[in-house]
């Protein structure tokens, strides 16, 4: 089903938990302002220690990864703004008074830094892997240092204040201000250029790759850019509170916070936004450790939250046979068609729906050689087996140049999410358009029957996503490995008024075609859950998974990837059992 949006407009006790999609209050053990939060390692595998600091001279560290946190004394008991550590050792902080602080070992001790002419507080501060930093402070200037900071020299001066830096690489840097603008130079600083997207203030910004970047800033307003910051679009977030941070998690799923406890994310690169809130405090930063499952947000009155936002890992396939299929690159063009039934990909993701972002394949064998014309493509289909090729409904979701480094699983980052809906199975088309061929890379695969159809030429002048029309079914298919996220339902609170008893109303409307909406009542707080079945008893879909508060919810359920047919819908909350019929209509 279309992936959607769920609205908890709710507040809850911290004491309940939360699965992977949700946070945790954690004890702070101040009621200081909290303002920024860092991990950092020598070894990309272990993120074990980080930091946070906030007003009152506020420094906080963990050794492991955010479970529990400790007091580092402080240099100074002004307020501190940002911070970031290059090393477990070597890390800056950001003072409310423009000073600037440096250790060597953790956090223990710190010696100012001279910013020159610099008496305004400091906003931002971030480093390249090879050692330039970059700083924003309260007047608008732009601060660089070429030595991992140890020298400071301003570069630009913007015209708005609170100046907010990212810098991408040693070159690429992105500057945002009060006034709506976004400055960017491509030339390490030498040049910037400019654009204005807005007048209001601009709080954050954060870029994914050199053209794909996001700017937030007041009454909710979130920036998308595709073009490096030449040109934004706006796009909706529901909200018009202030948002102060934003962080990808990847080119999809990404998470903003903002005032009065506002918490977005974003699960298809930005197009669209869900709210979450878990407190009233005002929240000034997202961070995620990298290369693993944890995300931490700070904010006011020593609000520290934690997550374990972990994608689904799962793979179809376990035999040991060896096949080119389908990177058989000793061709120039090839065209490969993998069906992986419903039953396999439940048996991982469950009776659900998902958006699938990344796939791979277990390599035995690699010619690194560039795969150009590479064009991976999917659709949902209730085929169980294939006999050729499969011609329309296909979604692209990779289209460029990709080759396998290494043996073992080579995983390729999905241009575009695709959404596998249950009982669905999952039909992938494998096609490039080389200009001569090399060797093969082979893969490890299954014995499955006939799943597999595909076909490889040397046609130079050709194109083998388009000119290979015909093929040959195999009985070998290449294991599957794929990273997802559930795709959630849009829940909206109507009311804060308490029911009287506990209600599962008639979807309206019914039958439907694609959309309708169920509305239930929940007279205490509670767990929820609502699931969708098909005439046999089958789980289609969770819609609810959480606790609720006491008050009218009403769910706006997309069916679109159903056929059409009678289907149930069942409420479950405190011992609550009520089940309803809907008819879906094509």
């Amino acid at each position: 089903m279309k992936a959607s949006k769920i609205i908890l407009l709710i507040l809850f006790s911290f004491s309940i938990g939360y699965s992977q999609s949700g946070w945790i209050l954690q004890n702070s053990g101040t009621y200081e302002n909290l303002n920024g939060v860092f991990f950092a390692t020598n070894n990309p595998t272990d993120y074990t220690k980080g930091w946070i600091v906030g007003d009152a001279g506020k420094i906080m560290a963990t050794t492991n990864s955010g479970v529990n946190w400790y007091s580092l004394p402080a240099p100074i008991g002004f307020n501190f703004n940002c911070v970031f550590f290059v090393n477990p050792q070597v890390g800056f902080i950001g003072c409310q008074n423009g000073k600037l602080y440096r250790t060597t070992n953790g956090g223990y001790n710190w010696t100012m830094i001279d910013v020159t002419a610099n008496n305004y507080a400091i906003t931002s501060i971030m480093f390249t892997p090879l050692g330039a930093g970059w700083m924003g402070n309260y007047y608008g200037n732009v601060i660089k240092s070429t030595d991992w900071g140890l020298n400071w020299y301003n570069v630009y001066t913007v015209p708005g204040y609170n100046s907010k830096v990212f810098c991408l690489d040693e070159y690429r840097t992105w500057v945002v201000d009060t006034y709506g603008y976004v400055f960017r130079t491509s030339n390490s600083g030498s040049n910037f250029s400019y654009s204005r997207p807005v007048t209001s203030p601009l709080r954050a910004v954060y870029f994914i790759t050199s053209n794909i970047g996001f700017v937030a800033g007041d009454s909710g307003k979130i920036l998308k850019t595709t073009n490096g910051g030449v040109n934004f679009v706006q796009v909706y977030t529901g909200t018009y509170e202030r948002i102060n941070s934003i962080y990808a998690i990847n080119p999809f799923n990404l998470w903003a916070v903002g005032d009065n406890g506002t918490m977005l994310k974003s699960t298809n690169g930005g197009e669209s936004w869900v709210q979450y809130y878990y407190t009233t405090n005002n929240l000034k930063q997202v961070y995620f450790i990298p290369n693993t499952n944890y995300g931490y947000c700070v904010g006011d009155l020593g609000t520290i939250l934690r997550t374990n936002e972990a994608p689904g890992i799962g793979g179809v396939g376990s035999g040991n046979q060896i096949t080119a299929i389908p990177f058989n690159t000793q061709f120039s063009d090839g065209r490969t068609n993998l069906l992986y039934l419903a039953s396999e990909i439940n048996s991982i993701i469950g009776a659900s729906a998902a958006n699938i972002f990344t796939i791979g394949f277990n390599f035995e064998s690699v010619n690194t050689q560039t795969i150009n014309g590479l064009k991976i493509k999917m659709r949902n289909t209730t085929q169980s087996s294939l006999t050729g090729y499969t011609s329309t409904g296909w979604t692209t979701v990779f289209d460029g140049n990709w080759a396998p480094s290494a043996t073992g699983v080579q995983f390729i980052p999905l241009q575009n999410q695709f959404i596998w809906s249950y009982p669905n199975s999952l039909l992938i088309e494998i096609c490039f358009n080389n200009s001569v061929g090399s060797t093969n890379s082979t893969v490890y695969s299954s014995n499955t029957g006939t799943n597999t159809v595909y076909h490889n030429a040397n046609n130079i002048s050709g194109d083998g996503c388009v000119d290979i029309t015909g093929g040959t079914a195999s009985s070998i298919r290449p294991n599957l490995q794929f990273m997802w996220y559930p795709v959630t339902t849009e829940v909206t609170k109507k009311s804060t008024e308490i029911p009287k008893n506990f209600v599962l109303y008639q979807n309206y409307p019914n039958p439907f075609n694609p959309t309708t909406k169920i509305s239930y009542d929940i007279p205490k707080s509670g767990f929820v859950i609502i699931k969708i079945f098909d005439i046999l008893g089958r789980e289609i879909s969770k819609l609810v998974n959480s606790y609720q508060e006491p008050g009218n919810y009403i769910i706006e359920y997309d069916a679109s990837d159903l056929p059409a047919g009678l289907y149930f819908y069942r409420l479950d909350c405190d011992g609550f059992t009520d089940t309803k019929k809907m008819i879906i209509i094509k």
